[in-house]
């Protein structure tokens, strides 16, 4: 266990980083806005495993759809739940965020905080497409992806985790 010395001194160095507290804040809320928009669109990239999963795709397939077009209709489908997911987000923190202030930036930097995310969104659905077209009674393996994403974005400091797995 850490002793609250070790914390103190964390807290301190994020404090004089030169971060403000507006900064902090919309980093940690598009953090959680963006572990969000991941969950919903690994689901959508995973539809194609349960469908397999509970049989339907055969049922698709004896209709004379390709395995290869139900497979990338669900990739685009993922690809645009994610980017339309970020950039409603983005506008709505920017929308509340011009509500309470509008300093040093804010409302800006709040749209493009959560939108700068969308490489982080792509590779987690590419993450998930490719467990799905190679193993997907595997899907888990995601959502292990997703937990230790929150986990070193989120406590990553405290546990004195390098700066290479917390980004």
């Amino acid at each position: 266990m850490m002793r609250d010395d070790r914390i103190a001194e964390y807290v301190n160095m994020l404090v004089q980083a030169g971060a403000d507290m507006m900064e902090q804040f919309m980093s940690l809320m598009t953090v959680m806005m963006v572990l969000l928009i991941a969950v919903a669109a690994v689901q959508q990239a995973g539809r194609l495993a349960a469908d397999e999963h509970a049989g339907l795709v055969e049922a698709e397939a004896a209709v004379g759809v390709p395995r290869r077009r139900l497979f990338l209709v669900q990739a685009v489908s993922a690809v645009v739940v994610g980017t339309i997911l970020l950039v409603l987000c983005g506008a709505v923190l920017a929308a509340v965020t011009a509500t309470q202030t509008t300093e040093d930036h804010a409302v800006e930097r709040a749209f493009v905080f959560t939108v700068s995310q969308l490489p982080g969104v792509l590779a987690t659905i590419g993450i998930a497409l490719a467990v799905v077209g190679v193993a997907p009674r595997r899907f888990g393996v995601v959502w292990a992806v997703i937990a230790w994403s929150a986990f070193a974005r989120l406590l990553g400091g405290m546990m004195d985790l390098r700066p290479g797995p917390r980004t």
